[in-house]
């Protein structure tokens, strides 16, 4: 089973990440599954492209894993979720490489439990990391398909980080 199945398979609740310089890299991930999108990286924004970001995906969680802005909202969002489901809740992280899938878990956690590195591909296997009591956030390398390479453009950053 490939890792895109198993996380459908095997999470109840799946976070888009995409960087917010790049909305392009908003991964397609078509499931049944509950899906929150994240828009990582809105420190690296004008106020007036993230109002605009905004605007297009009214219903995105925007988050600076640097700062930690946007953490509180994420994880009340997640564990309303978890909450209603009243059982153990694993959620699947799942975007292109580097944008920030395992920055955004740590800052869940509140610790360095995710390598993150800002060259792309440093996270190699795949590992379950418990966030709350009831639930767990499924750690996964960026993935990239062959269908996918034809639907987006990766450029370089508007602005270095």
């Amino acid at each position: 089973m490939n890792l895109l199945n198993k996380i459908k398979t095997e999470c109840d609740l799946i976070i888009r990440v995409a960087d917010a310089r790049n909305p392009k890299t908003l991964f397609s991930f078509p499931t049944t599954k509950k899906t929150l999108i994240v828009f990582n990286k809105m420190d690296l924004l004008t106020t007036e492209e993230l109002e605009k970001l905004r605007k297009k995906y009214k219903n995105a969680i925007f988050t600076s894993t640097r700062t930690r802005k946007g953490k509180g909202n994420l994880l009340h969002k997640i564990i309303a979720f978890a909450n209603m489901e009243d059982r153990l809740v694993r959620v699947g992280v799942v975007g292109y490489p580097n944008v920030g899938k395992s920055s955004l878990i740590n800052m869940m956690r509140g610790t360095r439990s995710a390598k993150v590195s800002a060259t792309p591909g440093e996270t190699r296997g795949v590992q379950w990391l418990k966030i709350k009591n009831n639930i767990m956030m499924y750690d996964t390398p960026g993935v990239i398909t062959v269908k996918h390479l034809s639907l987006i453009h990766i450029s370089e950053p508007t602005r270095p980080y």
